[in-house]
């Protein structure tokens, strides 16, 4: 892509570098990149935009009234700031805007909003803002949005000035008004309005209509700014380490009480490790009864002949995670229920090791909206003017 690219004159945006945005991410995608222009003879001007945000560049903003959650999320303490390893904030379309201005051939750039790589160049050569993002809405996730849906396939959008389309590569894909229509909701709550950073993609007016048997095109999008730009945070902390054990079960009568087995297993779990006082999460996954939807799962019955279960345990440490794991593991596999014929035991593991050690586990703990005075504030751009500048 890259020597195509600067062969045509035509900008590499690259953003969410490395699949999640943060420092190491962009780190990682950089080192790609100085490969191929290593191996490639390439010198050009890169843009680096970093996302990651320090704790008290957050604190200040929590101090001016600068911060709010995003339901459900809760309202941020100082303490529970604290906690965060990590902290990245989703940038819209300016910063790539600046890069491009400052004359950046390729840009790498921390988290971002999906769309904002898409539109960036078409916003600054001066097409409509609420066609540009819809359409990098559509184009994020390419023939996901056709009909038969792929993520292995290419998309081209085309931006005029009243209207955009879009149409699959793959000439075994089309795009239907019912597909583009649908991909516009996609990872949405609200079937009008899109918010993102510094206002919301209005859609009350958007037209779908099919211009041909492979392309549809939209128009009357519209992108509304806020009062005040905001950028969402995401932040995570470190919530312990977790060890696996995957099994199956295959005995109808265990299968008729499973939930009283599992009911079993916990309480003997806790009744031997409650002298410690160990603080631990323990669950039982029962894939082919409830394993995808859990508790909202509307079957209360299972007509299964087999079930797998997977056994978690998350604990402060690995070594006490892999202890809470393996005795609730062996506790089920030779756990007494009513009616057993076989003592033998009651679980088949498909590995040896039965248990797998997965290591840290994070969960969001900040999820929320941070005011800024300028679309650029939190995101600074860095112009490597040679690109071995940054083999340095």
């Amino acid at each position: 892509m890259i020597p195509e690219a600067l062969k045509n004159g035509i900008p590499v945006i690259i953003g969410t570098a490395g699949g999640s945005g943060a420092n190491s991410h962009v780190d990682w995608t950089l080192e790609i990149i100085n490969e191929i222009a290593l191996e490639n003879a390439l010198d050009f001007k890169m843009a680096v935009i970093r996302a990651e945000i320090d704790k008290e560049t957050i604190k200040q903003k929590m101090n001016q009234g600068k911060l709010r959650p995003l339901p459900p999320a809760p309202e941020l303490s100082e303490a529970e700031l604290e906690k965060t390893v990590r902290i990245v904030g989703q940038m819209g379309i300016e910063p790539f805007m600046k890069a491009l201005q400052e004359g950046a051939q390729l840009i790498v750039a921390g988290r971002a909003y999906d769309p904002a790589v898409f539109a960036a160049l078409a916003v600054k050569k001066g097409y409509d803002q609420g066609l540009a993002v819809h359409m990098g809405k559509i184009l994020e996730c390419a023939c996901i949005a056709a009909s038969p849906g792929s993520g292995s396939d290419c998309m081209l959008g085309y931006l005029g000035a009243d209207y955009f389309r879009v149409e699959p590569l793959n000439p075994a894909r089309k795009c239907t008004v019912m597909s583009v229509a649908a991909h516009t909701l996609y990872e949405k709550t609200n079937p009008y309005i899109l918010p993102g950073p510094g206002g919301v993609l209005d859609l009350n007016q958007t037209k779908f209509e099919q211009e041909n048997d492979r392309i549809v095109r939209v128009s009357g999008s519209k992108f509304i700014p806020s009062e005040k730009y905001t950028i969402k945070l995401e932040g995570v902390k470190k919530v312990g380490c977790r060890t696996v054990s995957i099994a199956g079960a295959r005995d109808p009568i265990m299968i008729g009480q499973i939930d009283a087995v599992i009911q079993g297993v916990r309480e003997r779990v806790d009744d031997n490790f409650k002298e410690a006082e160990l603080d631990y999460y323990l669950n039982f996954n029962v894939y082919g009864k409830n394993g995808v939807m859990g508790e909202l799962e509307p079957a209360n019955r299972s007509v299964s002949h087999e079930l797998g279960i997977i056994i978690e345990a998350v604990a402060a440490t690995q070594e006490i995670a892999n202890m809470i794991c393996s005795f609730a593991r062996s506790t089920m596999l030779h756990y007494g229920y009513e009616g057993r014929i076989s003592t033998a035991g009651n679980l088949a593991f498909p590995y040896s090791p039965s248990d797998f050690k997965a290591g840290e586990v994070y969960a969001f703990n900040l999820y929320h909206l941070i005011e800024v005075d300028s679309p650029e504030e939190l995101f600074p751009v860095e112009i490597i003017s040679s690109v071995k500048e940054g083999q340095r």
